[in-house]
This record gives C-alpha cells, sequence and structure tokens, in this order.
C-alpha cells in the first residue's frame, strides 16, 4: 500500500514539474513558483541540515528504525512524549493515546479570509 502511495506522490511531482514548466514558458511566474512548490522532493542533504539545525535549538533527535509513525507510539506510550504531531492519522493504526493533527508551520490562506 506504501509503494502505491509513493508512486502516487512520484507522479503528482512529476506533473507539478511539467506545469511549472509549461507556466514559465508563458510567464506565468506565479503559478511556476504554486507548482515549483508542489514538485519539491527533500534530499538526505536537506534532512541533514534541519537535524543540525534542530539539534543546534537543544532539541533531541530520534531516528526511527523503521515506521516513525511506530517509533513516536512506542515513545508515547512510555512516557517519554507528551503526544505526537502528523500530517495524518497513521499514528492511531499504531495505537495513538494522543495526537495532533495537521501540525504545521505554513498557514493555507482561507478564501474568506481578508487579511493580508
Amino acid at each position: 500500500m506504501k509503494l502505491n502511495e509513493l508512486r502516487k506522490r512520484r507522479d503528482l511531482r512529476e506533473k507539478a514539474h511539467e506545469e511549472q514548466i509549461k507556466a514559465e514558458e508563458e510567464g506565468n511566474v506565479e503559478e511556476a513558483l504554486k507548482q515549483n512548490k508542489r514538485n519539491v522532493k527533500v534530499s538526505r542533504e536537506i534532512v541533514g541540515q534541519c537535524k543540525k539545525l534542530v539539534q543546534a535549538m537543544g532539541m533531541p533527535i530520534v531516528e526511527a528504525p523503521c515506521e516513525a509513525e511506530a517509533t513516536c507510539v512506542a515513545m508515547l506510550k512510555k512516557g517519554l512524549v507528551y503526544s505526537i504531531a502528523s500530517e495524518d492519522t497513521d499514528c492511531l493504526t499504531h495505537g495513538s493515546p494522543n495526537f495532533i493533527k495537521n501540525f504545521t508551520v505554513t498557514k493555507k490562506k482561507d478564501k474568506k479570509d481578508n487579511d493580508p
């Protein structure tokens, strides 16, 4: 099941890349930037830089030996962490009693929101 999800994500990135090129050719900078954001793939280098930044801020890093959600739930059940922050509900399949859904640092602008 995960393999199918990974394929779908790859296909979406490829489509976004094609749309980005098309927008660039048409001179549509806004659309090109939008598609570029959808085309981002996190490299090992970027992950390494993020780890260094987190450690520099004094926070510990835990690398999961397999699925991150399973490791997080095990830590939660042992009382090592208070909660799990996740973009999805995968941690529920591992029996998480407490989690924060859609925890993110970006804010999607609501169409009804007129604030700049």
